[in-house]
């Protein structure tokens, strides 16, 4: 298969040994970039490609692409098209693509799937990240990360969130399609205001708290009040009280002077949050273990149950978290979230959720 990227060879080579010799902070990669500009007069491209070069180069010790197996393609010149505009416009549609091309869609299809032997991949949507909040992140993990520096240390932290439940799924969510050759005349009720609450759980690799349900607005007076009566009990009663660390993120119930106080009476130099002893990064869903984990596992089977009225909704939330409570699902969920700080680490603060897999 022809080499067709923008950045020859020699380009990718360069760019290659570059980052190899480099610390690979965020500042040592822009100035990379800077001389790569400087030199060959185009846009570098992200650094997780040059780390992929990188990593191709010192590991086969070829920059390019190893050569395909199988039977090469018989359409020639159609092939080269479609890689050409590929390369050219990765996200584009099929359907729009055959057009372009003046081809059909079902040609354009099979040089995909069978010539390159590609697969589509949907796009996830992440919070936008800034330069300064990739510079956050990672100051924040090396913290988090020096703090809680062995198994004993990590397994007092509890990571903390709100999460909204609906009975039915969120009413965005997206449209499901039924592929038939005839119309199937498939629906599905959904009411315009299914039950919903709100409910707040702390986890760590040994405690799965919670559900607690949160009544109206999640306020500072709101979040305090269910910390004080739902939450602390719960960890005298399991005899944690005087151990456990608390995470949080920085939500705005979260970081009200007054929950700020809340929390250093009760969790003293244990708390982990926006102008806490320990720093928590700004929009970093993806390294905690509610928002990485625990909701997306719970929610469907609790939505699955399609409760009638919002206390049908409650008490199927609550049998939820009964089974879940499993110590081996929770020691796995826990050292993933750690290990994800590494990667955000190691991926110059980016979202690290293509690097978790």
């Amino acid at each position: 298969m022809a080499d067709i990227s923008r950045y020859t060879i020699e380009y990718r080579v360069l760019a290659a040994a570059w980052y190899f010799e480099c610390d690979r902070s965020i500042a040592a990669v822009k100035l990379l970039k800077t001389k790569l500009r400087e030199r060959y007069g185009i846009e570098p491209p992200d650094a997780r490609v040059i780390t992929a070069w990188t990593d191709k180069l010192f590991s086969t010790g070829s920059i390019l692409d190893r050569k395909r197996d199988g039977r090469p393609s018989e359409r020639g010149d159609v092939s080269e098209n479609v890689m050409d505009s590929l390369e050219n416009h990765p996200t584009m549609s099929v359907r729009r693509r055959s057009d372009e091309l003046g081809m059909s869609k079902s040609t354009v299809h099979r040089v995909l799937k069978v010539d390159m032997k590609l697969h589509p991949y949907k796009q996830v949507k992440v919070q936008f990240l800034s330069e300064v909040d990739r510079e956050v992140r990672i100051e924040a993990c090396r913290s988090i990360l020096g703090k809680y520096d062995n198994e004993l240390r990590r397994d007092k932290l509890l990571f903390s969130d709100e999460c909204a439940v609906y009975a039915e799924g969120h009413p965005r969510a997206k449209q499901i399609f039924f592929w038939s050759k005839q119309n199937p005349f498939f629906f599905d009720q959904v009411r315009n205001h299914p039950p919903q609450v709100m409910i707040f759980a702390a986890m760590s690799s040994k405690h799965l708290i919670g559900p607690f349900f949160l009544e109206g607005r999640v306020t500072a007076t709101a979040y305090i009040s269910m910390l004080r009566n739902e939450l602390l009990p719960e960890l005298v009663r399991r005899g944690i009280d005087n151990s456990a660390h608390f995470q949080q993120d920085g939500a705005p119930a979260h970081t009200a002077l007054i929950t700020r106080n809340f929390l250093n009476r009760h969790f003293p130099d244990r708390w982990v949050g926006k102008f806490g002893p320990t720093n928590w990064p700004p929009r970093s869903p993806d390294l905690s273990s509610c928002d990485n984990a625990l909701w997306g596992l719970l929610k469907p089977k609790i939505e699955s149950k399609r409760a009638e009225t919002v206390a049908d909704l409650k008490q199927a939330i609550i049998d939820e978290f009964k089974t879940f409570d499993d110590r081996r699902v929770l020691e796995q969920i826990h050292r993933r979230s750690f290990k994800r700080m590494h990667l955000c680490i190691e991926h110059e603060g980016y979202q690290v959720e293509p690097f978790d897999q």
